[in-house]
């Protein structure tokens, strides 16, 4: 072990020996030192802890969680405590030991996703996702709290630490028990809660953790006495409310009561509308209401919702539906409504992703007999039966289609079957507790097949299920595609499109309401052109023009920015020889901003600007303005790299009336954006930058302090972030706070130019001259060896003359206290 250890594990077990040897194993190339304290294993649980080479503890189980932990970190020596179970395992563990010794020291916790599965009696398995802080400094000060159900996030952030998150995650193999080993540990868990609850009877956190126990022990009744008790209290958390919400929702719909569930539901969306619970919850209760287009309307909200999942839906812990039961869902509220081709592509993508899903196969069975192909429809389900022979139901399903078709007959295609397609996909579970094996009953189609109504729409190639239906039938793709969005900018337009001639091989243009002639210039250029309504939404515009490109990879620009021709050969060498980890390259911008004096500053920043085709949704643009198009490339598991492409923005040096007109436009979007995603830190980010912009410097600090207290801005928005609040102190002659933000600044990015400036400044007018001079001349040192994209991809371009002016006269002020 490592004299002065980083990382220690630390663990509590207690007859441990099945799971222990793999999560150890999981650990032991990141771990320092691994901690265990056991609460009286009389197993070989301890031996093996031994030959791990642990530190071992033996301490009396108490009935108390945070105690057994607390006693395991007071034994640890390590920087930073890593708190895993037995039932786990640490996957990326590299990532998290890199992102541990490179954390700065306002950072006192990393938050792990933590995903738990459960294999069902007929092999489906259910998958909960939630992330938790399991990583946080040593401290004194940091303990857990709660008998149950113990927490250490509350801890961490007393001690005035901020939270970050990490790639690396825990996979929870727990709730793969058998029966009776689970209901040994929910009937445990229950007695503690029962004893806790005896003494804090109000505890809404206690109360919606006894609900969802009672609840995987097929309490039904009593878990909906404890949610509805959590919910009349004034106290009880975001988390709690929604968790409590969902869970009541659930006992509902098994009740058969969907009107009840819905409400349920919908007041749980206002707590969290980014969640995938409740949408889940009232696609079931719509479908079995026969409302479809809602039914599929909160299948559609259910994805968007895993893409971008919401804080308090990321803390409370949400469900994760395998890929091919959401596709059997859409599909089958496509089907419902009769739009069969977007059924077809929805089932077939399905078995794209699980070639043996049984729903989705009948799903196109289904789809083959409504358009009269029954010998595809016996070949599918002859081919589930083969996967799944101890269904009665498909043969029984089989059976019905056999006594419908007669190669002889004249009219077969009139001959109906009582089918319901709904029954052969795999029961969805009916909560977010992997415990729990009840379902929820899948929903039938509105009405019967009838065979009679052939829609001649196209069926997709069942020759090959699972196979992506362009694959093999695809042409050469071309390499780079140019998408735009634009209205009326016949003066920038035409510039634009000359730059990237000889750079790009095709040009998709979504043009969203021009009244000049942007079209016909768009046209000369060989632009595929398509026209969309505006929805004051920046993302949506851009993901429309998205969907139709066809390159392996995207740039976007808009009208008024240009690249460099001379640029093509290295463009094009770049992308053909990228590596695959990579999905998009950081490009410089370099936009002059004009002053209200008629002078220009120079912003340089980074930003990914060439990304690849991964198709949407998988990648897409988010932000209803100042979108971006980084969150789904790492959501993929991407890289994001830098490059040496330019970028020449010239939107920003424009007149001051055009300039109010983009600034007043973006103001009202964002506050748009900021009502709609109240915990979003870009939006208030961005938001904050626009109040400077329009002069309002005390509104402007306080969207742009409340952006750094939400926690979560990427390095180089936090270093710009941090410099306007520098920028904004100093103006107010706030000197202590501006140099405050200005080191802040410099620590998300070190070698910048701008925040140095400032922090030369402040200490300046601090009186600190001789520091002052130091920090004047390190920023003319930068400004001298600065090339390309800024470090963290932030940075403004200061004038030398502004350096210098501040450096000579620090130098006066010096010379004058020297007499």
């Amino acid at each position: 072990m490592a004299s002065s250890p980083l990382l220690s594990v630390c663990m509590i077990v207690k007859n441990e020996a099945a799971m222990l040897p793999d999560c150890l194993r999981s650990v032991a190339d990141i771990a320092d030192e691994i901690v265990i304290v056991d609460t009286g294993s009389d197993d070989a649980t301890r031996t093996i802890a031994r030959e791990f080479g642990c530190i071992l503890r033996e301490v009396p189980w108490k009935n108390d969680f945070a105690a057994a932990r607390n006693a395991s970190i007071e034994a640890a020596r390590g920087a930073w405590i890593l708190s895993i179970d037995a039932d786990e395992r640490l996957q990326d563990g590299n990532e998290l030991r890199s992102a541990l010794s490179t954390a700065p020291p306002q950072v006192g916790g990393f938050m792990l996703e933590l995903v738990s599965e459960a294999v069902r009696s007929d092999g489906s398995r259910d998958t909960f996702v939630n992330y938790l802080l399991r990583v946080f400094r040593k401290s004194p000060a940091i303990r857990f709290h709660g008998a149950i159900h113990e927490q250490v996030f509350d801890a961490v952030a007393a001690a005035g630490y901020q939270v970050e998150s990490c790639s690396a995650r825990l996979i929870h193999l727990g709730y793969g028990l058998s029966s009776s080993s689970m209901a040994a540990k929910l009937q445990r868990n229950l007695n503690i809660l029962n004893e806790v609850l005896a003494r804090n009877p109000n505890d809404g956190y206690l109360l919606m953790q006894r609900g969802k126990t009672l609840f995987g022990m097929g309490r039904a009744a009593d878990a909906a006495i404890d949610f509805e008790h959590a919910l009349g209290l004034d106290d009880s958390s975001e988390s709690v409310r929604m968790q409590a919400l969902n869970f009541a929702a659930t006992i509902r719909f098994q009740a058969g009561d969907h009107a009840q569930a819905v409400e349920l539901a919908q007041d749980s969306l206002v707590v969290c509308h980014a969640q995938v619970f409740a949408h889940y919850i009232l696609g079931e209760c719509f479908t079995e209401l026969g409302r479809h287009s809602d039914g599929l309307r909160h299948y559609r909200s259910m994805e968007e919702a895993r893409r971008r999942p919401d804080l308090v839906a990321a803390l409370a812990g949400d469900y994760r539906l395998p890929h091919e039961q959401v596709r059997f869902r859409l599909g089958r509220s496509l089907t419902a409504l009769g739009r069969y081709n977007e059924a077809g592509r929805e089932f077939q993508d399905g078995l794209a992703a699980n070639p043996d899903d049984i729903g989705c196969r009948v799903g196109i069975a289904d789809l083959a007999l409504k358009n009269g192909d029954h010998a595809t429809a016996r070949q599918l389900l002859n081919e589930a039966i083969r996967l799944a022979p101890e269904r009665q139901e498909l043969r029984d399903y089989l059976a019905q289609v056999e006594r419908s078709y007669s190669p002889n007959s004249q009219n077969n295609s009139q001959q109906g079957t009582d089918m319901d397609p709904a029954k052969y996909q795999k029961p969805a579970p009916s909560d977010t507790s992997p415990a729990r094996t009840a379902s929820f009953k899948a929903a039938p189609p509105a009405e019967p097949i009838d065979h009679d109504r052939r829609q001649g729409f196209d069926l997709p190639t069942l020759t090959k299920i699972g196979q992506s239906p362009s694959a093999g039938t695809r042409g050469k793709r071309p390499l780079l595609s140019l998408c735009m969005i634009v209205k009326n900018e016949e003066h920038y337009l035409p510039d634009c499109l000359t730059s990237v001639q000889d750079i790009v091989d095709e040009i998709v243009i979504n043009d969203t309401g021009s009244r000049d002639r942007t079209i016909a210039i768009a046209r000369e250029a060989g632009a595929r052109i398509i026209q969309t309504e505006w929805k004051d939404d920046f993302a949506a515009a851009r993901n429309a023009a998205l969907q139709q490109c066809r390159g392996e990879w995207i740039a976007y620009l808009d009208a008024d920015e240009r690249l460099e021709p001379a640029q093509a050969a290295y463009i094009k060498s770049l992308l053909r020889n990228a590596p695959d980890t990579i999905g998009a390259y950081v490009c410089a911008i370099v936009s002059p901003h004009r002053q209200l004096d008629g002078s220009r500053k120079t912003h340089t920043g980074g930003y990914p600007r060439v990304f690849r085709n991964y198709g949407y949704p998988q990648i897409e643009f988010r932000g209803r303005v100042h979108e971006q198009i980084s969150p789904s490339i790492l959501d993929l598991g991407k890289g994001i790299d830098r490059s040496d492409i330019r970028i020449h923005h010239l939107g920003y040096d424009s007149s001051h009336d055009t300039m109010q007109q983009k600034i007043k436009r973006n103001y009202r979007l964002l506050l748009q954006h900021v009502k709609e995603e109240p915990e979003n830190p870009y939006a208030w980010f961005q938001l904050g930058q626009t109040l400077a912009l329009m002069s309002l410097r005390d509104q402007a600090e306080q969207a742009l302090a409340f952006a750094m207290q939400l926690g979560s801005l990427p390095q180089h928005l936090a270093a710009s972030c941090a410099a306007s609040l520098a920028q904004i102190a100093g103006s107010k002659r706030d000197f202590a706070s501006a140099l405050r933000w200005a080191d802040f600044s410099l620590e998300q990015a070190p070698v910048q130019v701008c925040a140095m400036n400032l922090r030369a400044y402040a200490l300046f007018h601090l009186q600190r001259h001789n520091e002052a001079v130091q920090a004047f001349r390190e920023a003319l040192l930068r400004l001298d060896n600065r090339q390309g994209i800024p470090q963290t991809a932030f940075d403004v371009e200061i004038p030398r003359s502004t350096i210098e002016e501040g450096l000579a006269e620090s130098l006066r002020k010096i010379a004058e206290a020297q007499g």
